[in-house]
Order: C-alpha cells, then sequence, then structure tokens
C-alpha cells in the first residue's frame, strides 16, 4: 500500500512536466502553422478548425475517460460500504482514485490547449463581430437563468415557512410574487456587478488586438452593460407603473379574492 503511494507521488510531478511539455511542442507547432496562414479570414478557418478538432477529439476522448473513471470510483465507494472496508476495496479505491486524477489532469491540460486556441482566435475576430456579440449574448443568458433559479427557490422557500400566517391562498400566491420580485431585484443586483466589473472586462480584452480597441473596448462594455441591466430595470418600471396607474384596481382585486375565500370557508 505505501509502494503505492510512493509511485503516485513520484508520477504527479513526473505527469506535470509531460503536460508543460506537451503544451509547450503544440504551441511551438500551432505557432509555426499559423504564420504560414495568410490573410486573417485564412487564419480565422484555420484556429476554428483546429478548435473543432480538438474538440471532437481529443477533448471528447477525455470527458469520456473522466467520466468512466468517474463512475467507477463512485461504485467501488458504493460496494465497498461504509464502516467497514477490506484491504483489497481500499486498494482498489486508490488505484481508481489515482486514475480518475491522471484523466482530470489530461482534461485539464486539453481545456488550457482550447483556452490558448482561444486566445488566438479571438483577437482575429475583434470586438465588433458576431461572435464577440454572441458571446456576450449567453453570458448574459445564462446569468438571468441564475438569477432566475435563485430567486425562485427563496421564494417558494420562504412562502412555504410563512404559509401558516397566510389567511387565504391569495395571501400565498400574492406573497410568493413578492418575495420572487424581491429576490430577483436583489441576486440580479450582484450579478449584474459581477459581469459589469469581471466578465465583460475580460471578454473584451480577449476579443481586442491591441490599444487602438480601448475606445472601442469602452463603449463595447457600456452597450453591454446597459444590455445586463435591461430586464430589471424593465421590471422594476413594470411594478411601479402598475403600482400607480393600476395600484386601486389591483389592490381591489385581491381584496375580492381574498373575501371569495374567505366566503367559501
Amino acid at each position: 500500500m505505501k509502494g503505492m503511494r510512493y509511485i503516485s507521488i513520484a508520477a504527479l510531478p513526473l505527469l506535470l512536466l509531460w503536460t508543460l511539455q506537451a503544451a509547450t511542442g503544440v504551441a511551438a507547432k500551432y505557432d509555426d502553422r499559423s504564420v504560414a496562414k495568410g490573410s486573417r479570414e485564412e487564419q480565422i478557418v484555420f484556429w476554428e478548425q483546429e478548435i473543432d478538432r480538438l474538440r471532437s477529439g481529443d477533448m471528447a476522448k477525455a470527458y469520456q475517460a473522466m467520466y468512466s473513471s468517474q463512475l467507477a470510483l463512485k461504485e467501488a465507494k458504493q460496494r465497498s460500504g461504509w464502516l467497514f472496508t477490506s484491504a483489497d476495496d481500499r486498494a482498489r479505491i486508490k488505484m481508481l482514485d489515482a486514475e480518475y486524477e491522471k484523466n482530470m489532469a489530461a482534461l485539464t491540460a486539453l481545456k488550457q490547449e482550447e483556452e490558448w486556441m482561444l486566445a488566438k482566435v479571438k483577437p482575429l475576430y475583434g470586438i465588433v463581430s458576431l461572435r464577440f456579440a454572441q458571446e456576450q449574448r449567453h453570458a448574459i443568458l445564462d446569468a438571468v437563468k441564475e438569477v432566475q433559479q435563485m430567486s425562485y427557490m427563496q421564494a417558494w422557500y420562504n412562502s412555504l415557512f410563512d404559509a401558516g400566517n397566510a389567511e387565504t391562498l391569495t395571501d400565498i400566491i400574492v406573497g410568493f410574487l413578492w418575495q420572487w420580485l424581491v429576490g430577483y431585484v436583489l441576486f440580479y443586483h450582484f450579478a449584474a456587478i459581477y459581469y459589469a466589473l469581471w466578465t465583460a472586462p475580460w471578454n473584451i480584452y480577449a476579443y481586442s488586438s491591441g490599444p487602438s480597441d480601448v475606445l472601442v473596448g469602452i463603449g463595447a462594455w457600456c452597450v453591454c452593460v446597459t444590455i445586463m441591466l435591461l430586464p430589471v430595470l424593465a421590471l422594476v418600471a413594470g411594478f411601479f407603473y402598475l403600482r400607480r396607474y393600476h395600484g386601486d384596481r389591483v389592490a381591489e382585486a385581491l381584496n375580492r379574492a381574498r373575501q371569495r375565500e374567505r366566503g367559501r370557508h
């Protein structure tokens, strides 16, 4: 058992060294081949083909190997039991754990290679490009989905805790909607700040090709942050509009609904 541990510890630096050497060799190979490319369009086609080849080839195999080793490790731990584990099971778990770590390291190296390729192709597209706009769109949509999920879960749990204090079903529904609105606005502020101060600046930097893109980058940042803020601005504006111009009607409708529910009981 100790021998296996020493072998694993000794093999780790070798694995890291091999990863660095492989990354250096790949970088040199791609640099040599990309220099031979002529125009900007040809370089974009070249890098897109290399990225697609990496994702559909080595990276897909690495993901499959990682998931397989993860599943095998999970099954081995489940079969070994919680309290009493035999020496053979412990040895097998350590072997599978080492294999899983090796597959994770290989996948990490491939992801770094992918990031290196993306760092080559993004400046070729530039900030004013469809690819940049699509990437910001996906980033904003992912942030909005995360905020929606978090605010919904918070409103759901708060409504469950407050259900005992509600007199009617209408009170529960109104309370849920109010909790959802407050949570959505609160979480959206944090998401917008994170996007404005971290995600958007780094994305703009990745697509910029030099100091000449500073003014374009500032303009792109203003546009992206404004788009990021549009959903919460529209939601808050709609809420205040309803409250100011239709608040009495909404209040009367809620009161009638409460009275009908009390009449049924």
